[in-house]
């Protein structure tokens, strides 16, 4: 643990003592994630690389029989009976109900599940577009893995759980990109076969030749569920003119051979365009990184992201918002670097773009994204080694 995690740790603590009136028991953390490649192609069933993130939600927990407890730094606390597991209509879209659904999930599955009391403290902030979501949905189920498990429940489990409560409780549509992302540490690639996802580490090979950087134009994807929700929706209309449920059951040159004849919404068939060719770039992705092929990396990233704009359209809301968008982000980093990449990550319409930027461009960059953005915009984050856990108090 480096000394900013156990600063806040520290403060984790305060907040836990003022709240609840005594220390905690245990303290743990979750990450957020970086979607390296596969945008918007793990709710179709399609491949993925993502990282969990050197951002992450700290927290100070302790058990209790009845309730579960939460109170997050800057959020109103809330509360709930842990008998009481039941999916309210009322909670949708709120942390309580991604709390309730996690829990739910995994006492559904066998696993002892209690009340607790916790009080969190983080730099993964909400709306950014590094999925604070599912970082707080992997400490949910950290908690209970560590405080009536004994640290048991596999990661993919928690992540699934994390899926779960995001798409039946809170009432969004994803795939479970950003649950693994935030379940596992390292590079990890996602290959689904049928309805299960097998997930296998990489290393990542150019921490010597590249810094990571998150730009956040100052706008937030918080309240755009409906636009998150389109994308999957395009894609699946487009799968049943096949009479499958998703695109990754669509033979690819069936799709193209009968795509002139298609009676279906242009949006939807450029979105199910990219996830074919983004589909393909992820392997090719893959294969740069096992090699440790920079330019071929960089040159893949750069070319996600034209897909994304041309194809999947969620680099903005719409032309009214360019300003502040994570394209307006993106294109100012382009104008200042030439063998850099930067991409609109996750959801899109709003939140950050990740940047990977060759060491004698970072100056350059800097510049241009502080001179826009101002120097709040830009922050320096690295892959870090390991997702969800418990960690020693000190």
């Amino acid at each position: 643990m480096n000394e900013l995690d156990l600063a806040y740790f520290r403060n984790a603590e305060g907040l836990f003592l003022r709240q609840y009136g005594g220390e905690s028991r245990k303290w743990i953390a979750s990450n957020g994630r970086l979607e390296i490649i596969g945008n918007h192609t793990d709710h179709q069933l399609g491949p993925a690389l993502v990282a969990s993130a050197s951002l992450s939600l700290r927290a100070a927990i302790s058990p209790d029989e009845v309730f579960v407890s939460v109170l997050s730094d800057g959020y109103p606390p809330y509360q709930f009976p842990v008998n009481d597991l039941a999916k309210k209509e009322s909670e949708l879209g709120r942390p309580i109900a991604l709390t309730r659904g996690v829990i739910a999930y995994l006492s559904s599955h066998g696993y002892r599940v209690g009340g607790f009391k916790a009080a969190l403290i983080g730099d993964v902030a909400s709306g950014s577009g590094v999925s604070s979501s599912a970082a707080f949905e992997l400490f949910v189920a950290e908690a209970i893995n560590a405080l009536y498990n004994d640290g048991k429940i596999p990661p993919l489990t928690m992540a699934k759980a994390g899926q779960y409560a995001e798409n039946v409780y809170f009432g969004k549509a994803s795939g479970i990109l950003d649950q693994v992302g935030s379940a596992f540490g390292g590079l990890s690639q996602l290959e689904f076969k049928g309805d299960e996802v097998a997930v296998k580490s990489l290393e990542w090979p150019f921490g010597d030749f590249l810094s990571v950087y998150l730009v956040n134009p100052s706008s937030s994807h918080a309240g755009l569920s409906h636009l998150y929700d389109e994308i999957p929706a395009d894609m699946k209309e487009v799968a049943a003119a096949f009479g499958k449920k998703v695109l990754s059951e669509v033979d690819e040159s069936l799709f193209y051979a009968r795509l002139p004849g298609l009676a279906l919404p242009v949006r939807a068939l450029d979105r199910a365009r990219h996830f074919f060719y983004e589909r393909r770039q992820v392997g090719l992705a893959k294969e740069a990184v096992v090699k440790g092929d920079l330019d071929a990396f960089l040159a893949i990233e750069r070319m996600s992201q034209l897909s994304q704009e041309a194809l999947l359209r969620n680099v903005m809301i719409d032309m009214g918002h360019y300003r502040n968008s994570p394209l307006e982000a993106v294109e100012t980093a382009r104008s200042a670097t030439f063998r850099s990449a930067h991409r609109v990550m996750g959801g899109g319409f709003a939140g950050n773009s990740l940047n990977f930027v060759v060491k004698d461009e970072e100056e350059a960059f800097r510049l241009a994204i502080t001179s826009r953005f101002g120097e709040n915009a830009l922050l320096k984050v690295a892959i870090a080694p390991i997702g969800a856990r418990e960690e020693e108090k000190r």
